[in-house]
């Protein structure tokens, strides 16, 4: 069991294991870059983690309003949805990076591990975190803590692709186009052994990685007193979403009671007690531990 007052057994970068400690990796040739009008506050967070793990050439953070401090602001209007976010990056991203690659990252994605970067990442295209469910030579990668050329922005940038449908930016350039931009435009995306140093998302990571994307891991990547600030601080949209009640259960199982408690508060105030249970239930896999759950956060939210 696991108590609370700190993180489960990964060293202070957030991964198994981990590695000695290197000298912060300089990236001239990188911009670090957020897109975000939802959860700005935190993309910024994200975005002063990395700085902190790397130095880069440039960092923005393009939303539609100021937050933190550290990196250049562009402003935007409101993205409305996960559409225009895609359509945002596929044909208007490269108008705001001047460098050769990009580091694209979200709020729930950053660097945990600067010793994990290698020059190779720079030898490719595009490399994100592998899919996993995909069992073909188009498993890489997500693109929610994902390094991209310039060259490759300048590519989808251009008038003539297909349409992408509401298709998420990253499925739609790792696999809809990927053959015709390897074949026409030699474009490189990382091999999967890489792909899996760079970062984690849907898979339990096997060592250290270099970054990782996905709200349900921070829990690896978090000290438990940051998490009731972090769920103050998310848009209403993400509270009742898969990816939240799965860090909810990982910490009912880590029995974490101040992080658990501060998620569970959050989204009790969004859906009653008997409503909660079947909505957990999905992802705990069986009505008897969603209770469960429910029952211990109960108990502790009372005086």
């Amino acid at each position: 069991m696991v108590l609370d007052g700190g993180r489960d057994a990964m060293n202070s970068s957030g991964n198994e294991g981990g590695s000695p400690e290197t000298a912060r990796p300089q990236l001239p040739q990188v911009t670090l870059c957020a897109v975000d009008t939802a959860n700005t506050p935190l993309a910024a967070r994200a975005l002063a983690l990395c700085r902190r793990a790397c130095a880069f050439g440039d960092s923005v953070l393009i939303a539609h309003q100021p937050a933190g401090d550290g990196h250049r602001f562009e402003a935007i209007e409101p993205l409305a949805g996960r559409a225009h976010y895609s359509d945002f990056v596929l044909r208007k991203l490269h108008d705001y990076i001047a460098t050769p690659f990009v580091l694209l990252v979200q709020w729930d994605g950053y660097i945990v591990d600067p010793g994990r970067w290698t020059d190779e990442f720079l030898q490719y295209d595009y490399i994100g975190a592998p899919w996993h469910w995909h069992h073909d030579a188009m498993n890489v990668g997500n693109g929610g803590f994902s390094l991209r050329s310039r060259r490759l922005l300048e590519l989808l940038a251009a008038p003539g692709l297909p349409d992408p449908g509401d298709q998420p930016e990253d499925h739609y350039i790792c696999r809809t186009l990927r053959p015709m931009l390897e074949a026409r435009h030699g474009i490189r995306f990382a091999p999967r052994a890489l792909a899996d140093r760079f970062a984690y998302e849907c898979s339990h990571p096997e060592g250290p990685t270099f970054g990782f994307h996905g709200l349900y891991n921070m829990w690896r990547h978090l000290e438990d007193r940051e998490v009731p600030d972090l769920v103050g601080q998310l848009a209403d949209y993400v509270i009742p979403s898969p990816e939240y009640a799965q860090i909810l259960r990982m910490y009912f199982i880590l029995r974490k009671f101040t992080p658990l408690l501060a998620l569970y508060r959050r989204l009790r105030q969004t859906m009653p007690v008997t409503e909660l249970e079947r909505h957990l239930g999905k992802e705990f896999g069986d009505g008897a531990g969603a209770a469960a759950c429910v029952a211990l956060c109960e108990r502790l939210r009372r005086p």
